[in-house]
């Protein structure tokens, strides 16, 4: 009785921190929707803009131009992969607090991103990363002229759900790689 107890007041914190997460990036997406022009920019920093863009499709622009179907089809499994998620989370031992954090942050990403893709048929992105360069850019960036006639080599746009999905992603490997390493421990010592 006291274990269910426990895991019912765990589940509700992670609970709340996926629909703290989830409110963060609806805000974030609503002052940058209210306060900018489509495609518009602001320099944040050096290599740091804060430029509105829509993603209709899924990472890296992936089936943006496919025709809308795309809208409902990565609806669905952001919706498949987040109910998993909840049934995984409301599983883990207490214990489990880093990977409870992973899988978390992966729902709420996905539903920051789900709320957008459903209720406008786009994903907002705003978060405009870039580095200068005369030649080419390095691979997964894209290059735009600047004005000296050299390039500035952007990653493509993304969002504060997007950055939750990867740290969440990172966190899961670094869970998996630790205990693995656990476990080939406590089966050295017990050979």
């Amino acid at each position: 009785m006291l274990m269910v107890m426990a895991n019912n007041v765990s589940m509700r914190s992670w609970l709340l921190l996926i629909s703290g997460l989830t409110a963060a990036d609806q805000i974030s997406k609503y002052f940058v929707v209210s306060n900018l022009e489509f495609a518009q920019s602001i320099a944040l920093l050096p290599g740091l803009n804060m430029t509105l863009v829509y993603n209709e499709g899924a990472a890296f622009g992936f089936l943006g131009d496919a025709g809308g179907w795309q809208r409902w089809f990565l609806s669905l499994i952001a919706i498949g992969v987040s109910g998993y998620l909840i049934f995984w989370l409301r599983s883990l031992e207490q214990s489990q607090k880093r990977l409870a954090c992973a899988i978390s942050l992966i729902i709420s990403g996905a539903l920051g991103n789900l709320i957008d893709r459903i209720a406008q048929g786009k994903v907002t992105d705003f978060v405009d990363f870039y580095y200068s360069s005369s030649s080419s850019c390095i691979p997964f960036f894209y290059p735009l002229s600047d004005y000296f006639g050299g390039y500035n080599c952007h990653w493509p746009s993304f969002n504060l759900a997007d950055i939750c999905i990867s740290l969440g992603a990172i966190i899961l490997l670094l869970d998996m790689f630790f205990e693995a390493s656990s476990d080939e421990k406590s089966t050295d010592k017990t050979s």
